[in-house]
């Protein structure tokens, strides 16, 4: 993509491709990261507490469905988080802001590209955690383009890392009904 972005750099879709390749990047260096941690800890006789999958599903499940139903925000450790450029591993954070970087270029490029606008605000969550400018800007977009099935779904996402659950359900239901559409 890097190539060919030089012989054609007015190419959006090579851009799209480039910032999702580095987003893609970044998440295979995160989980790199992270087995060589575990790795690590093992090794040193740190063994991760013995509570099976299925139980730790069931009981952050729980927590999550229970939160969704009540409106109320869950504990912290059923939250959901994605290891990323939070973790502090350069070159997580140097392949999440060359996508961030890509998809500035295409917003520049095109300012009414929602879709740019999208990704952007869910990738910059992901590097920066702020959740609350990452719910403002989707929340904006939401209102201004109703019927854009990326906008309502990373603002799904964006409910449910803030513990939203209700309304990241409510926007995910949006999403799926914008795509079942042909949108």
């Amino acid at each position: 993509y890097e190539l060919t972005l030089q012989d054609e750099p007015g190419n959006n879709c090579i851009r799209y491709g480039l910032g999702w390749g580095y987003y893609m990047q970044a998440y295979l260096f995160a989980t790199k990261a992270r087995n060589k941690v575990n790795l690590e800890n093992r090794m040193a006789g740190i063994m991760p507490k013995k509570q099976s999958k299925t139980t730790a599903g069931l009981l952050g499940g729980a927590a999550i469905l229970a939160s969704a139903l009540t409106g109320t925000r869950p504990m912290a450790s059923a939250i959901p988080r994605i290891p990323g450029a939070l973790d502090d591993e350069p070159q997580i954070r140097m392949y999440y802001q060359k996508c961030l970087n890509q998809m500035g270029e295409l917003i520049k490029r095109d300012p009414k590209d929602i879709w740019a606008e999208a990704y952007r605000a869910h990738v910059e969550e992901e590097f920066d955690g702020n959740h609350d400018a990452a719910l403002a800007k989707l929340a904006a977009l939401k209102k201004s383009n109703p019927q854009n099935p990326a906008v309502a779904f990373f603002l799904a996402d964006a409910y449910a890392r803030n513990g939203n659950y209700g309304a990241g359900l409510s926007s995910l239901g949006d999403a799926l009904k914008i795509r079942a559409a042909g949108k």
